[in-house]
């Protein structure tokens, strides 16, 4: 599995509970603690209802009444431009009324440690394993008399290189999929509407500030 973001955990979870015994490779040393990917949508939090992990991520979440706003504003202390209640909507009781279980707020590091515990604990009866710190760094598909398969050209953070032979190869490298690239598949859709730049900061001073009268998911400041 060639990524250990949420999707390759998820995918390692399943696999092992099946018996498949899989190889996570996560080219990261260590898990990322910058606040990315905040929304869990309906059917991902199905998803980790299947896998049990439903009421744990539920629980990461704050209460709801902070995060069902958007605010539109000129500071975070200062004039209130606008709001959207985004679980006030036709929308939001047409999609509530189809599922179980309901959207929630929780940042990606928080989820990924609870994909960890599970693919990890899971990993023991199937004899799967997680490696950190090792990218993949090209494949081949294997074809001969054992059926077929890849061959994975694997790069340790140390510069080891080393090659692995499996079943299948399965991407869950992100967007920027090495695993698509060098299959040469693309992406469909529009270009980039935008790029943004995310910069996460302490501000003890602040924190005690922002408007406990108006909390928010998401404040968009107008400057």
């Amino acid at each position: 599995i060639a990524g250990g973001g949420p999707v390759g955990l998820y995918a390692s979870a399943l696999l092992s509970r099946a018996r498949v015994p899989n190889l996570i490779l996560d080219k990261q040393r260590q898990p990322s603690r910058h606040p990315r990917a905040h929304l869990i949508n309906t059917r991902s939090v199905e998803l980790l209802r299947h896998l049990g992990l439903q009421k744990q991520v539920e629980n990461l979440a704050p209460p709801r009444e902070q995060w069902e706003h958007f605010r539109y504003c000129t500071s975070l202390l200062g004039q209130q431009i606008a709001a959207v209640h985004h679980m006030a909507t036709d929308e939001w009781s047409a999609l509530r009324a189809l599922s179980p279980v309901a959207l929630t707020h929780v940042s990606q590091p928080g989820l990924e440690a609870l994909l960890r515990v599970e693919a990890e604990r899971s990993a023991v009866a199937a004899g799967s394993s997680l490696l950190r710190a090792h990218e993949l760094v090209g494949f081949e598909r294997r074809a001969d008399e054992r059926g077929g398969g890849v061959v994975a050209s694997v790069r340790a953070a140390s510069g080891e290189e080393f090659q692995i032979e499996a079943a299948a190869l399965v991407g869950c490298d992100g967007a920027h999929s090495f695993v698509r690239r060098h299959l040469d598949v693309p992406l469909d859709g529009p270009p980039p509407l935008q790029h943004f730049v995310s910069v996460h900061f302490r501000a003890p001073g602040l924190a005690p500030r922002p408007p406990r009268q108006s909390p928010a998911m998401l404040y968009v400041v107008f400057h």
